[in-house]
């Protein structure tokens, strides 16, 4: 039998393997790069296992945002400009899933009067008054800040707010019988996040002890959020994995300029 052979090479078996498949599952949810085609859609294995990588792409991510800081470098942009492109950029890079995630769970949490109504809010594409605030808000203090943080925390900070949504999937319940956070959290067990938390340690630590130091910020800020969100709804949905991510990096960026470059 041919060694690549497209259905039992070696090649096809070591892509199509749990391990090396929870990752390609990961990044084609978290990033708009390319990867190689899998099997669409991924198997639930493969998704279940997804959230340890979640802190290596936030690491790739804010890697490369981190390289186009240094590129911006050699241009005399105003610094609001060069904060401005940052936010741009990772926005392309994760298709504003995030953001978009930020814009609805604001408008569900904020505009319904009881559980279901503020889930069903969420669910609805349109964007209201609070998620238009909340999605200015947060393009606004982050073009701000990421013109000032230093140079470090634009890769340190994407590693943990993607930990914090690995921690959220594994630790509460989804909300809903089907949504685009289901396959995540179907049979995530809790000793999934272990191996996600030993890599944002180690990813973190070239940056000591500020690194860590997001770390704890992240665990508090994921904490706060949840013990807030779980007396208004009954679980997690995928928009509330993103207004997390969204939260916690504002905040992050936010105290981290006050470092300056």
């Amino acid at each position: 039998m041919p060694l690549l052979s497209p259905r039992e090479g070696i090649w096809h078996r070591v892509w199509h393997h749990p391990f090396v498949a929870s990752f390609w599952a990961a990044w084609s949810l978290l990033t708009v790069l390319p990867g190689p085609r899998g099997q669409d859609p991924w198997p639930e294995k493969a998704w279940v296992c997804s959230v340890v990588w979640f802190p290596l792409i936030g690491g790739i991510l804010g890697g490369l945002l981190a390289l186009l800081d240094v590129l911006l470098d050699s241009f005399p942009f105003p610094p609001l400009v060069k904060g401005g492109l940052l936010v741009l950029f990772y926005l392309v890079l994760t298709r504003g899933l995030h953001l978009d995630g930020l814009a609805d769970a604001t408008d569900g949490l904020f505009g319904g009067w009881d559980p279901q109504q503020r889930l069903d809010i969420m669910r609805d594409a349109r964007i209201g008054a609070f998620g238009a605030a909340a999605v200015g808000l947060a393009l606004l203090l982050k073009a701000a800040a990421l013109a000032a943080v230093p140079r470090p925390a634009l890769w340190a900070v994407p590693v943990w707010s993607h930990w914090a949504m690995s921690a959220m999937v594994v630790l509460f319940p989804y909300a809903r019988e089907q949504g685009l956070g289901k396959p995540l959290a179907a049979r995530s067990a809790r000793w999934r996040l272990v191996p996600g938390t030993l890599l944002a340690l180690g990813l973190s630590a070239f940056w000591w002890p500020w690194g860590w130091g997001l770390g704890a910020l992240a665990s508090t800020t994921a904490w706060l959020f949840a013990t807030w969100l779980l007396r208004r709804v009954p679980g997690f949905t995928g928009d509330l994995y993103g207004a997390l991510a969204e939260i916690y990096q504002t905040l992050a960026w936010a105290l981290l300029s006050m470092m300056g470059k």
